[in-house]
């Protein structure tokens, strides 16, 4: 047995790094199993009722044309650190704007592309991270203002959000879930640190 444990150990190890070769420059897909009951934003009232445009979001991270997410696998008895990267083409401040819409109608508010809003909101990207451990452990951080139709600013915030999901090793749909459901939680975050002007 002992004689044979050892081949096994360099295939599971190939297997991995085989697996690995898959999940580069993958395409970003939402995947968001949230919805409004797991939510409970602290100034959600104060942003009900008006119509919200997101401007921008600026891809502020270092690594930003590679690597989004990353995978430890360790320790095993073969390596005591196993490291696979996940890289993307996608541009991740266009797919957090795109799914936007998605994001506020979990908080049953509205969104516009047009000149018709009521405020602006633009954001600076600061980390968009899967680690894969025990768990699928998503972060999502971003700087956020809103902007009344002057660009005065009224409110500014950083806000966190974050997934704990239970998966498939080194899994594509693991990992967009992940993410979707952390940039969710980004903008509940957002909308418990931001404000707007209360209704007169």
């Amino acid at each position: 047995m002992r004689n044979i444990s050892i081949p096994i150990a360099i295939l599971a190890s190939l297997f991995l790094f085989a697996g690995c070769a898959h999940l580069k420059d993958v395409e970003m897909a939402w995947r968001s199993t949230d919805d409004s009951g797991n939510y409970s934003p602290r100034n959600l009232p104060n942003f009900a009722g008006r119509t919200y445009k997101l401007d921008t979001i600026v891809d502020c991270r270092s690594q930003k044309k590679d690597t989004i997410i990353w995978t430890d696998h360790g320790p095993h008895t073969w390596d005591n650190r196993l490291i696979y990267w996940v890289t993307t083409k996608t541009d991740i401040s266009s797919f957090i704007m795109t799914n936007f819409p998605k994001v506020f109608a979990i908080f049953g508010l509205s969104t516009s592309s047009s000149p018709a809003f009521d405020y602006k909101i633009s954001g600076r990207l600061l980390q968009f991270e899967v680690v894969e451990k025990d768990l699928y452990r998503g972060k999502v951080t971003i700087d956020f203002s809103i902007l009344d139709k002057n660009n005065d600013t009224l409110s500014s915030c950083t806000a966190i959000g974050t997934s704990n999901r239970f998966g498939r090793v080194y899994s594509y749909d693991n990992y967009m879930e992940c993410l979707s459901n952390a940039v969710n939680d980004c903008f509940s975050d957002f909308l418990s640190r931001c404000d707007v002007p209360k209704r007169k």
